[in-house]
């Protein structure tokens, strides 16, 4: 507890790591979510792969949960997003993405205001290493009894959307011809996305928001890892009834509109937002949000 006080969240300190504070803010919402869920059934920092220890673990009905929290460092893709200009971002990898990316830098050259186009952050690389330390942290015994957990703590709604990306489009980690092998991360069972990040960044500018620390405030969802070692559906299943989530309500949703299919869903997670949760008055991210500094 006093390592936490004082190191993970400095209280104390003169002066205020910012990445390493989010990542320990959204790490202690999802500990304290599960450690008042299972009192006598939860542990933090568990060696499940001596010396390695996962963010937390908890038992139910016989499984044994492990959970790895990652917070993404979004430093870079804030001073991106805070450039005056045109932003373009791809989903999944795009083997051409310098030469589509140049070819559409001289056409906006064109346009009268002068402003430029300018390339957002890709993070497939950072997910890559996110999967490959959580499988280094659990058991490297195979389990039918443990369902191993990575979670992730990401920023908007078009960001979780890059992030469904990353596993599942072109290329994605979690599709057949990923672009890393998948011998290396093939022990985490489900990836956790949540939008943590989003809502402990910039907390007071977003005034729609509320209740910061509480997971079941936020944003979730959970996707399996298709190159998960054993089935272990049964063990899913009750991991999505625990953690609160719209990944039901995801899979159901359709996009309104004539477009493709492959449109639709690549811009599923924003619309699922707008339409089924901010229309009817939930909010769980600041709506239109492109928060800076300076709007605090």
């Amino acid at each position: 507890m006093e390592d936490l006080i004082k190191n993970k969240l400095q209280l104390f300190s003169s002066s205020l790591n910012e990445p390493q504070y989010l990542q320990s803010a959204c790490e202690l919402v999802i500990c304290s979510y599960l450690a008042k869920l299972y009192k006598n059934a939860f542990k933090y920092e568990l060696q499940v792969n001596p010396p390695k220890d996962v963010d937390c673990s908890f038992t139910e009905s016989g499984i044994q949960f492990n959970v790895e929290i990652k917070c993404a460092d979004f430093s870079k893709s804030n001073r991106i997003n805070e450039e005056d200009g045109y932003k373009i971002g791809f989903l999944g990898r795009n083997p051409d993405v310098d030469a589509v990316f140049n070819d559409l830098a001289g056409a906006f050259q064109a346009i009268p205001d002068g402003k430029p186009l300018i390339k957002q952050q890709h993070m497939d690389n950072k997910l890559k290493d996110y999967l490959q330390s959580a499988h280094g942290k659990f058991s490297q015994q195979l389990r039918e009894d443990h369902l191993n957990v990575l979670a992730i703590c990401c920023d908007t709604p078009l960001d979780i959307q890059k992030w469904f990306g990353y596993m599942y489009e072109n290329q994605g980690l979690f599709t057949n011809d990923s672009f890393y092998e998948k011998e290396n991360y093939n022990l985490v069972d489900i990836v956790f996305i949540t939008n943590l990040y989003h809502r402990h960044y910039l907390y007071r500018s977003k005034d729609k928001i509320s209740n910061h620390w509480l997971l079941d405030k936020s944003f979730n969802l959970v996707f399996s890892n298709p190159h998960r070692l054993l089935d272990k559906k049964s063990s899913i299943l009750r991991f999505c009834d625990i953690m609160p989530n719209y990944s039901h309500e995801l899979c159901k949703y359709q996009v309104p509109g004539d477009a493709e299919d492959y449109v639709k869903n690549s811009i599923r997670i924003p619309h699922f937002v707008g339409d089924e949760l901010e229309a009817k008055g939930i909010f769980h991210f600041q709506p239109n949000s492109e928060i800076t500094a300076e709007n605090i």
